[in-house]
């Protein structure tokens, strides 16, 4: 097995899809460093919480659609979900996680709520005249 390219004490087989492949190890690279892998795929060192080092692959720019926490919402039966209705515009880099829906939904609830409150109250008003 051939040594990694910067780093020689580590070895690499080379069918890896990640650009360890190419003989980069990750744990010898800076955290946020990009590599294109064998595959033409780009790759992104990311670190965990005790900073180990791997790579990760950056998602390609082609989905548009949101996701919530990377996984497709899947649609309901009438009229599909109400995440899927949330525009892709609206969020940053097309990509809805968990807490930004649930923010999202509260934040239009709230809405729905004031405006039912301002019909009764005027309704109310309305018959008592």
């Amino acid at each position: 097995m051939p040594a990694c390219k910067n780093d020689k004490t580590r070895t690499y087989v080379g069918t890896e899809p990640s650009p360890k492949g190419k003989g980069w190890c990750a744990h010898a690279q800076t955290v946020g460093d990009r590599k294109r892998s064998a595959d033409g795929r780009m790759w992104i060192v990311c670190a965990d919480k005790n900073d180990r080092r791997s790579w990760k692959r950056v998602p390609s720019p082609s989905s548009s659609k949101p996701t919530v926490s990377g996984r497709r919402t899947k649609p309901e039966r009438r009229g599909g979900s109400v995440l899927d209705r949330i525009p892709a515009s609206s969020v940053p880099g097309g990509v809805l996680t968990k807490k930004a829906a649930q923010k999202q939904l509260d934040r239009v609830s709230g809405l729905v709520k004031k405006v039912k409150r301002a019909l009764d109250s005027d309704e109310r008003e309305n018959t008592h005249d």
